[in-house]
């Protein structure tokens, strides 16, 4: 029996996991995100052509620090997010540098939940993301662990409508709406691209 080696092994997962392109000098914007250090999932901010996340927030709860689904405010200037305070969680909001965090708003359990498609005009369906309209998926890929593999999640259009962004396994990407260019941006998930 032969061994595969580790190249022919990287060029394998490319042709599972489909081409990822670095196409990302072409991208705009800012991106929030989570990104999990060490048990926390703290929140970050990337532009897609730099791969230097930046932390803008940990949250110090003694039940809870993780923080979930950062998004940018309608006026791109402030970002809201959910993170425990005083052991109950809540809606938070701080400045686009991650200044002035503070909790604004008690929040329902339903808030909780893993939200899959950000926008009407697109359907996630298993590991598939269609666009309203188009019968054959943008996107269609799985996870090397099944457990781990619960389909593209947060996804939405980015600033110019050219190009979708989603987490799945564990990593950020963006598509461009015709379904090529594959983008990683950054490991992560629960992404929310300015416009």
């Amino acid at each position: 029996m032969k061994c595969i080696n580790y190249v022919q092994l990287c060029f394998i997962s490319l042709l599972i996991t489909g081409c990822v392109s670095s196409g990302l000098k072409d991208l705009k914007g800012e991106i929030v995100f989570l990104k999990r250090d060490g048990l926390y999932l703290n929140i970050y901010k990337i532009t897609p052509n730099n791969n230097s996340p930046i932390l803008l927030y940990h949250n110090t709860d003694p039940l809870n620090s993780n923080c979930l689904l950062p998004k940018w405010s309608n006026d791109g200037l402030n970002i809201l997010f959910i993170a425990m305070y005083g052991s109950k969680w809540k809606k938070w909001i701080m400045d686009s540098s991650g200044n002035d965090p503070k909790p604004i708003a008690d929040i329902s359990d339903s808030e909780l939940t893993t939200q899959y498609s950000m926008a009407p005009d697109i359907i996630v369906h298993g590991n598939k993301i269609y666009i309203n309209g188009n019968d054959s998926p943008l996107y269609n890929k799985h996870c090397f662990s099944i457990l781990e593999d619960r389909g593209p999640a947060y996804v939405s259009w980015g600033p110019d409508r050219e190009f979708i962004i989603f987490d799945h396994c564990g990593k950020i990407f963006a598509l461009h709406r015709k379904g090529n260019n594959l983008i990683e941006i950054a490991e992560g998930m629960e992404p929310d691209w300015k416009h």
